[in-house]
């Protein structure tokens, strides 16, 4: 299945040949950064129209990830429904480590899903390549135990170099729309 989190956009049938996109309640667009559609097997941002939102309408709502169509064919199947190829994953922002290796948000989601009691929001800040701070919100669970976890966790695929800082907060950083990023590098998108 592939969604945000107010809306079904698609879901993989039997025969794992792409994502159907469930078109009969939205109007899913791929686009490219001046929101121009894109040709089947080039990739884009996924934009959503919902048709059914009538309390809060959002009109070519950019998802913040990056996909494909697939060419047009018929699915073994049976169905007719456009597909969806590659998820190539968000288009916000990931951490360098000093070795050059990137994180992205899936890495941190592996960290932190199987502690979801302990932390009720995090976030991942980085203003240097040597190091990151880490903005925990906890609930009344979280414990020096949690704190170890999300350090060694971090460390599988962050490295030994970097010098992660756990802060724990009331709130983490949005931006002007109200969203929570989970990660926010203020590092040139070059390095």
């Amino acid at each position: 299945m592939y969604g945000g989190g107010d809306t079904h956009i698609a879901g993989e049938c039997s025969a794992h040949q792409g994502k159907h996109i469930v078109q009969n309640s939205r109007l899913v667009e791929i686009a490219n950064e001046q929101h121009q559609h894109v040709n089947p097997g080039e990739s884009g941002h996924v934009l959503v129209t919902p048709f059914f939102n009538y309390d809060w309408p959002y009109v070519r709502y950019d998802m913040g990830d990056v996909a494909e169509f697939l060419p047009a064919d018929n699915c073994s199947c049976g169905r007719t429904l456009p597909k969806l190829g590659k998820l190539m994953g968000r288009t916000g922002d990931y951490v360098v480590t000093p070795e050059g290796a990137r994180a992205t948000v899936p890495n941190f989601t592996l960290v932190f899903a199987p502690i979801r009691d302990y932390v009720r929001l995090y976030q991942i800040v980085q203003h240097t390549v040597g190091e990151v701070e880490v903005r925990i919100v906890p609930t009344k669970l979280y414990s020096s135990e949690t704190e170890n976890h999300i350090v060694s966790g971090l460390r599988r695929f962050l490295g030994d170099t970097i010098q992660i800082r756990v802060v724990l907060n009331d709130e983490v950083e949005q931006t002007g729309m109200g969203k929570r990023l989970i990660v926010i590098s203020h590092l040139p998108k070059a390095a």
